[in-house]
């Protein structure tokens, strides 16, 4: 009962949050479904980049994924905690609180700390919501561009590595899907914020700033620009 308590607490302040940050309610609930999966999915990219690109990465899967933050994925993962009890035969005090007791409480506590700042910020930009921006997509300008280089870089990496794979590890169409990536991005973020399909190469500053992450996060990757794969640890 307190899971399900603490989960509708995070998940309806990040809600009022993405509510406060926006003028419309369309683009308030893509907003709240951007902050509740956001972090998954990049970490799902990154996971994909490095078993691509990287001959000598492994990785076990709970490690690789133990610091997602997203409120839905950690329900999941709860609730996977729960069939721990249920699996083990000879069950033990000890081994209840290793495999379930102590990461649910740590799970129920990171939803109290996240639907606790999630109602504060929600609370300073209600405070601070500028009432002419009501009827806008973003109520607050200055951070339209940062959201959209984040958007833009994501599509871009995303949508490369999802055509590298596809094509079995063919740089063209990673660099193909690279740049639809990026203009994909472009006209989805401009369509959002002007509701107006003609406004899609509108705010040109932020699309070069977007590619430009885009292009040096890949590079690293395909170009191994830091090493990983000759790196050598000291014995």
């Amino acid at each position: 009962f307190l899971i399900r308590v603490l989960f509708f607490f995070v998940v309806y302040n990040i809600t009022i949050l993405a509510m406060m940050l926006c003028g419309h309610m369309s683009v308030a609930g893509l907003a709240a479904g951007v902050f509740l999966l956001y972090d998954f999915v990049v970490y799902g990219i990154v996971a994909v980049y490095f078993e691509s690109y990287f001959r000598t990465f492994s990785y076990n899967y709970t490690e690789f994924y133990k610091y997602i933050l997203s409120p839905l994925y950690k329900a999941g993962e709860m609730i996977g905690y729960t069939k721990n009890i249920w699996d083990k035969r000879d069950f033990t005090l000890q081994y209840a609180w290793e495999t379930t007791m102590q990461p649910m409480g740590k799970g129920m506590l990171w939803f109290l700390v996240q639907g606790t700042i999630a109602l504060g910020l929600a609370l300073w930009c209600f405070l601070h919501r500028p009432m002419e921006n009501s009827d806008k997509a973003i109520a607050f300008p200055k951070i339209k561009q940062p959201i959209k280089v984040v958007m833009i870089a994501t599509a871009g990496l995303g949508m490369s590595v999802c055509l590298y794979s596809f094509s079995e590890a063919k740089t063209g169409f990673a660099l193909l899907g690279l740049v639809s990536g990026i203009l994909i991005g472009q006209f989805i973020m401009e369509i959002i914020y002007d509701f107006d399909i003609k406004s899609f190469m509108k705010g040109k500053f932020g699309l070069a700033i977007g590619a430009v992450v885009a292009v040096a996060v890949y590079a690293s990757f395909s170009l191994d620009l830091f090493g990983y794969d000759s790196y050598i640890p000291d014995a």
